[in-house]
C-alpha cells in the first residue's frame, strides 16, 4: 500500500503485508511528497511514483526501497502513474497541474537508472497509464486527455471524445 499525506509537511508512506492484509509492516513513513501509484512487474520487483519527482524501486517484494533520480526539470514533476513491462522497461506519467499545465511522460529501459523524456511540454497533466501488451498503451488525464501508444510508449497520439465528455478529468484507465 502506498500514499501518505499531501499537504503541509508532506509524508510518503509505504506499507507491506505478507498475510493477505491481516497485518501490515510500515516500510516507510517519511517527510517527502505523497506517493500516487504502484506497479509490480514481478513478485519481487516493484516501483512506486509520487509528487515532486518521487520514484522508488524495490527488488525484495517491498521490504526495502531505493529512490531513483531523474535529472533536470522532469525530476521535479508530480508523477501520478506508472507501468512497468518487465525488470528493465517502464513508463512514468504526470506533470504539473496549474494554469500553465505540464504533461510529462518518461521511459526507462534500464530499470530506472536512466530516463528518456518522451514528453515534458505544455498540456494537461496525466493521471494514469496502462498497457495491454508491450506495445499498446493508454494514458489519461485532465481536460479529456486520452493518449495512445502503439510502440511501447516511445510515441503517443491523442484520441478525441465527442461532446461534453471531451473536457472531463480522467483519473484511471484499464483494459
Amino acid at each position: 500500500a502506498i500514499g501518505g499525506w499531501e499537504s503541509n509537511d508532506s509524508i510518503a508512506t509505504i506499507a507491506t503485508s505478507t498475510n493477505k492484509a491481516l497485518s501490515w509492516i510500515l516500510e516507510m513513513d517519511n517527510i517527502n511528497a505523497i506517493l500516487q501509484d504502484l506497479h509490480f512487474p514481478s513478485d519481487t520487483l516493484g516501483y512506486t511514483v509520487g509528487w515532486s519527482g518521487n520514484i522508488w524501486k524495490t527488488t525484495d517484494a517491498g521490504d526495502n526501497w531505493n529512490q531513483l533520480t531523474i535529472a533536470g526539470n522532469p525530476g521535479t514533476r508530480n508523477f501520478n502513474g506508472c507501468y512497468f513491462f518487465d525488470n528493465q522497461s517502464g513508463i512514468v506519467i504526470g506533470g504539473n497541474q496549474s494554469n500553465d499545465s505540464i504533461q510529462t511522460i518518461l521511459k526507462t529501459t534500464d530499470g530506472g537508472t536512466n530516463w528518456n523524456v518522451i514528453s515534458d511540454n505544455l498540456g494537461y497533466w496525466l493521471n494514469a497509464v496502462y498497457f495491454t501488451d508491450t506495445q499498446t498503451g493508454f494514458a489519461v488525464g485532465d481536460g479529456g486527455t486520452i493518449l495512445k501508444s502503439t510502440d511501447g510508449g516511445n510515441n503517443w497520439t491523442s484520441l478525441t471524445l465527442n461532446g461534453s465528455v471531451a473536457s472531463r478529468q480522467f483519473m484511471d484507465v484499464y483494459f
